[in-house]
């Protein structure tokens, strides 16, 4: 009888917990906002392309420099190609990018943050390296490493891992040392749990906020990255669309042709824009959760 009131209580206090973490997230407006931002950027690339046949390397000589119309929303560029399809291949690239990146860092960035974490002997070695990374200015950084392995779109996508691996380690290094401290992870320890179950099951689950959190602003710094990278000729070369290529290739005809600088600028800003206010919305939400 006793065993089945504690069973019942016990259910009813998840249940409780789901409610209130639903009505978190229902009041984390930004977040709302920024899942809208970005819903629509993935949509309008994938699908926009295929409903509408528009091709990024197709070429109409007469409708050169074409300012925007009902024929091409976006205007033509120097060549005759829409500006409306190379933005939503740009935006593709620049959402692989940026999702690779973030998650290749979220990999590599766990790991070695939890090693540095429990691992005194492992904490010195792992930490000097992302300090020495961190050493340089990020975008400096990932130039010298593309002149280095060269221009390409997954040569980007590994160099801005490795550039801003550091953030992520040191996120989970220090959220993991906070975690480490408490009193259900120091019962599991006393209890014998091994060091991979204490890591996996008991200080993992509970860092997952903050490194969530922090992965949203790795991916808006690395669509941030790419499109520098591209637009300085270090990153996706021509005549693949990328935002920021086609930034680079508007500057020698800007006066004539403003809306070729305009349109993959407001692509990166609204995808860097949906990606920050996630963000935001998440650290609120999780961060109540925390307190509470």
């Amino acid at each position: 009888m006793m065993a089945a009131r504690v069973e019942a209580a016990d259910l009813e206090e998840r249940a409780a917990a789901r409610r209130r973490t639903w009505l978190r997230f229902r009041r984390a407006r930004l977040l709302w906002l920024g899942t809208a931002l970005l819903v629509f950027a993935v949509l309008a690339a994938f699908l926009g392309p295929v409903l509408f046949n528009l091709h990024p390397y197709r070429m109409d000589v007469a409708h050169i420099l074409q300012p925007p119309s009902a024929l091409y929303p976006m205007g033509t560029d120097e060549y005759g190609r829409s500006v409306l399809a190379r933005v939503l291949f740009g935006t593709r690239l620049s959402l692989f990018v940026g999702v690779a990146v973030a998650l290749i860092t979220l990999g590599l960035g766990t790991t070695l943050g939890l090693v540095a974490a429990y691992f005194p002997s492992g904490d010195s070695a792992v930490m000097r390296v992302m300090d020495a990374l961190m050493a340089f200015p990020s975008i400096l950084l990932a130039l010298a490493l593309m002149s280095v392995i060269g221009p390409g779109t997954l040569n980007s996508v590994v160099v801005l891992a490795v550039v801003y691996l550091p953030a992520t380690t040191r996120v989970v290094r220090a959220t993991s040392k906070v975690a480490l401290r408490l009193g259900y992870v120091e019962a599991a320890q006393a209890l014998g749990a091994s060091r991979l179950r204490v890591l996996v099951r008991h200080v993992l689950p509970g860092i997952m906020g903050p490194l969530l959190v922090q992965q949203t602003f790795i991916l808006a710094y690395a669509i941030l990255g790419e499109a520098t990278l591209s637009f300085v000729g270090a990153g996706t070369p021509p005549p693949t669309p990328s935002l920021g290529n086609i930034l680079s290739e508007a500057k020698s005809v800007i006066y004539e042709a403003g809306w070729l600088a305009l349109y993959p600028g407001l692509a990166i800003a609204w995808l860097v824009l949906g990606v920050n206010l996630l963000g935001d919305g998440l650290r609120d939400a999780l961060s109540v959760g925390s307190r509470s």
